[in-house]
């Protein structure tokens, strides 16, 4: 019995001595460790990575930009059978353990000693988070002991609840989801509140397998894997059977959304991107910054809209370029799994809200597609009528007789939903568009699109695209002649001439559009036709060294206006944004404001760190008051401006536009030389608008394709719904003021009885003092005679050289 007492003594010591030993080389592995570990009280207020969210004026979502795609939530907001289903398959011991789960962990160490694997997986959702936080995932025995040392620091500094709502936060779940709510977001476009159990218990299981059990990748394994969450959490007594049984009965309904945002404003998002870089630093993606802009969610998609449908006109005007693509199919493709058909499309972007869509049959009244996003989708011979073959820009192949004539088997065309049931057979446009809405009475930009397709080209036209404005700049050289003595009634002599300037390179004769010249024309005449060399002889009276000082009031950058003739006609270089910014002179009564598209910028914590500068219009203030906005051409001025250019409208070259039905309308058409450029610039006292078409490189639009019939319709298609619950508000008249009687062939008073007569505006001091007499051989004007000629009611804006 001797030799039994000294074993179980030598056992007893040599246990004694294991214990020692091991609590020894812990507690130096602490003090060796404990130093350099980061304090977890940081953990209370920890800034998580968070994208940079830009808002519509209206608190619309309309982008996200950052790294990781996350929105925290607090645990108060998580759905408890979401909790359930972290806990069951990551830690169901978790609301009972210290830090460290002393089961799971000695069975971590038993299978160290037994297959010499320092694995992860006795790490509970404490150290999870501790090393999600402060630590890399390496295996190593000092990382595992520094984040059990930190999991144990960690409870003791904060509430389960401050853990579990961290660990749902910060773990990566897929595509760029960061955390619970933005994987709901992701996965099923709903909070995280919204969710069903299965759809619950899907995103808990991508925890440990983001990618390998990804619903939108595999959604066989995701299937499985949601199945474990579920059988674990009714083993634990967490769910009934039956709603297991319905959970695990259920699909995965998970699917990528086909619209990046509810409101297309990629354009808007990166010029805020750009703006809260300059004030903030490159780091500002991911510090959890909510811009809200000044942009309206309705007006942006009405812009937005409106371009895409004017760009798909144009493009259907001039021809059918062919498919995207051709692929052949077998001939037995009716008969396999339609996988064959979504693999071909999953190939091609969805640009412009245009759907990607396979020619699968062609039969006489039509032909069968199937779309990347709506499968079976019928095309009527009628929606293929307008697409023959585009030869050139202005030249056709023949005529439709029969659906084959445009489209064959294996094709990949472009498809616009405009009803349930109905698609419009289209195509991507090959030239490009810019609009822009501004509230004239402050600069705010309350809608802006500048392509076709930002994630096209993210060129962006309304600001980064200087182009020639054509006669789309007459109007400042109108307002300058104005300020010089001129009235509406002044005669301008158009007729051809030819003027000897350096700068145009030698002698230059302008010319009118079929080089139709009209004689002896009232000012008002000339703007509203757009009448060429009427508007230069206008120039050359006045001066263009005043003029081009007097049209810099406009906020037009005087280093870009060319100081000749030409200028009335549009050659200088302009933006749309620009151009907007000059036209709200017309629209707020006279003065200049700054166009801007930040209202306010909160931070993570919803302060209020930054607010753009603004001026406001304001007649009955002070001039110079701070914050009010500078009044630049007197209110005469502004109201015959007006009243010339809702003639434009009204009977000039963008009468189109009457049908919006509006009398406090204005504007200018502008078209540039060759058709190059395509403008309509109008205004109402709610609302300024600039729309642009043309191609990137500057060739031709083609034939007959002047502003009045390529832009006009952009800006009237977001005029028709954005001003109609606005009341229709004309500018009051000013004081000196006053109307007349006139002769328009003369410019003078009409005598009574007069047939032709009609009434005119005037400054007071500016009414003509003389009667028209009965016939004049020679209709005095500005420039000398000249017989009056047909007239013409283009707005072609060619400029023509003489060498």
């Amino acid at each position: 019995m001797k030799w039994l007492k000294n074993t179980w003594h030598t056992l007893l010591w040599l246990g004694l001595t294991a214990v020692f030993g091991f609590i020894m080389v812990c507690a130096a592995i602490y003090i060796y460790l404990a130093p350099p570990i980061p304090p977890v009280e940081v953990l209370k207020d920890v800034k998580l990575q968070t994208p940079l969210r830009i808002y519509s004026a209206d608190n619309q979502l309309l982008a996200e930009i950052g790294e990781q795609r996350r929105t925290p939530i607090q645990f108060d907001e998580i759905p408890e059978l979401y909790v359930k289903a972290l806990l069951a398959i990551e830690d169901h011991r978790f609301e009972t353990h210290p830090g460290v789960d002393p089961l799971r962990f000695g069975s971590a160490v038993l299978d160290f000693v037994t297959t010499g694997d320092l694995g992860a997986g006795g790490s509970t959702l404490t150290q999870q988070v501790a090393r999600s936080f402060f630590l890399n995932r390496d295996k190593t025995f000092t990382r595992k002991f520094t984040e059990i040392i930190l999991a144990f620091r960690m409870e003791q500094v904060l509430t389960k609840a401050e853990i579990f709502e961290l660990y749902s936060n910060q773990m990566y779940l897929g595509h760029r989801a960061y955390g619970a709510q933005a994987a709901a977001q992701v996965y099923y476009g709903r909070d995280l509140s919204e969710l069903t159990l299965p759809q619950l218990a899907t995103i808990a299981g991508l925890h440990q397998l983001p990618s390998a059990a990804n619903p939108l990748s595999f959604p066989q394994r995701s299937l499985a894997r949601r199945n474990v969450v579920l059988s674990r959490m009714h083993s634990l007594g967490f769910i009934t059977r039956e709603a297991y049984e319905d959970a695990r009965s259920a699909p995965i309904t998970a699917q990528r959304s086909t619209n990046r945002m509810a409101i297309s404003a990629p354009y808007v998002a990166e010029m805020a991107r750009q703006e809260m870089v300059a004030l903030f630093g490159d780091d500002v993606i991911n510090e959890g910054y909510k811009v809200y802009t000044t942009v309206r969610a309705d007006y942006q998609q009405w812009a937005h809209d409106a371009v895409v449908d004017g760009l798909l006109d144009y493009s259907q005007r001039h021809g059918y370029i062919g498919p995207e693509g051709q692929h052949e199919l077998p001939e037995d493709h009716a008969l396999v799994d339609t996988d064959l058909y979504q693999s071909i499309v999953n190939r091609y972007g969805f640009f412009g809200g245009l759907e990607p869509a396979l020619i699968i049959d062609v039969h006489d009244d039509g032909a069968l597609a199937w779309g990347r996003y709506n499968g079976y989708i019928e095309i009527p011979l009628e929606r293929l009528a307008w697409a023959r073959e585009r030869r050139t820009i202005d030249t056709f192949g023949p005529r439709i007789e029969h659906p084959s004539d445009v489209v064959a088997v294996g094709d990949v065309v472009r498809l616009k939903r405009e009803g349930e049931s109905d698609w419009r057979f289209t195509q991507i446009p090959r030239a490009q568009s810019a609009f822009v809405v501004l509230d004239p009475n402050d600069g705010a930009i309350v809608s802006l699109v500048g392509g076709f397709d930002y994630f096209l080209s993210s060129y962006n036209r309304v600001t980064q695209a200087a182009r020639q404005p054509g006669s789309n700049f007459k109007p400042f050289v109108y307002a300058a002649a104005l300020d010089r003595g001129y009235s509406a009634s002044t005669l301008i002599n158009d007729a051809p001439f030819v003027v000897e300037d350096s700068t145009l390179e030698g002698l230059w004769r302008p010319r009118n559009s079929g080089d139709r010249y009209l004689g002896y024309i009232p000012m008002r005449e000339g703007l509203y036709r757009s009448i060429n060399v009427a508007s230069v002889r206008l120039l050359n009276d006045i001066g263009v060294g005043y003029a081009a000082n007097y049209v810099s009031r406009f906020g037009l950058n005087p280093s870009s206006i060319q100081r000749n003739l030409g200028m009335v006609l549009g050659n200088s270089t302009h933006t749309p944004l620009e151009i907007a910014r000059g036209y709200s002179v017309f629209a707020n009564g006279g003065y200049l404001v700054n166009p801007y598209l930040i209202d306010r910028v909160e931070d993570a914590n919803g302060n209020i760190v930054y607010e753009s500068p603004r001026v406001r219009v304001c007649a009955e203030c002070e001039p110079g008051t701070p914050g009010v906005a500078e009044r630049v051409i007197s209110p005469q001025t502004h109201f015959i401006m007006t009243h010339m250019m809702r003639d434009t409208i009204q009977r000039g070259t963008a009468t189109a536009a009457r049908s919006l039905n509006r009398s406090d309308i204005g504007g200018k058409t502008g078209t540039t030389n060759n058709a190059v450029d395509a403008w309509f610039s109008g205004f109402s006292p709610h609302l300024t608008g600039v729309s642009w078409m043309g191609f990137d490189n500057s060739t031709t639009l083609g034939f007959n394709e002047f502003g009045g019939r390529a832009a006009l319709p952009v800006w009237m298609n977001f005029m028709s719904k954005a001003l109609a619950d606005k009341p229709v508000a004309v500018w009051p008249q000013p004081q000196g003021i006053v109307q007349a009687r006139i002769d328009p062939t003369t410019g003078r008073l009409a005598p009574p009885g007069s047939s032709n007569a009609v009434f005119e505006i005037f400054q007071a001091d500016r009414v003509p003092t003389e009667a028209s007499q009965p016939s004049s051989p020679n209709m005095p004007g500005l420039f000398g005679g000249g017989a009056p000629a047909n007239g013409s009611d283009s707005n072609n804006d060619g400029l023509d050289q003489l060498f």
